[in-house]
């Protein structure tokens, strides 16, 4: 059988203390979604994405963070080929961090602003795919850069007329 270890992390100073500012637990109370991306732990939280230093999962620089301008709250993040994915219910940006110390400095592009994720719990990862759900559908996107809805043959499990796709029949 296969044994796991998880352990709470507490953020706490990291080693660069003496020339930044770093986030306490008051900043953590709850947040949506993490991701594991170049390095670095990526926590979501309401429309802001907070990096930790590269192999600190626990150090959080207070200036290491991006705003995402969405009309709704993140919902879900996912690396994907050394870029992060993040969603909100009913869009998705892709966001290529900057390189060095602090990779709050990249370029945030918004993909879509009609296609978003359910939840955390709606991605899978595998190799550089990634496959997720939002209320309308299923999508793929490989690399980040496109998006592709692969639901089409299932469409009315997503139309509002069915009420329960495992027993009802849409007409």
């Amino acid at each position: 059988s296969e044994s796991c270890v998880v352990l709470p992390v507490a953020p706490a100073s990291g080693p660069f203390s003496s020339a930044y500012s770093y986030l306490d637990e008051s900043t953590f109370t709850s947040f949506v979604d993490a991701a594991f991306i170049s390095g670095r732990l990526a926590i979501a939280k309401d429309h802001s994405v907070y990096f930790s230093d590269e192999g600190r999962p626990a150090s959080f620089i207070s200036q290491n963070i991006i705003a995402v301008s969405s009309d709704s709250p993140i919902t879900a993040i996912e690396a994907i080929a050394d870029n992060l994915m993040i969603f909100t219910e009913n869009e998705t940006y892709l966001y290529q961090p900057s390189v060095g110390r602090m990779v709050n400095n990249g370029r945030l592009n918004k993909l879509s602003d009609h296609t978003g994720c359910l939840g955390p719990g709606a991605i899978n990862k595998s190799d550089n795919t990634l496959l997720w759900c939002d209320m309308n559908g299923v999508y793929i996107s490989r690399g980040g850069a496109e998006i592709k809805k692969v639901s089409d043959a299932i469409h009315t499990f997503f139309d509002d007329r069915v009420s329960n796709p495992l027993t009802s029949r849409s007409e």
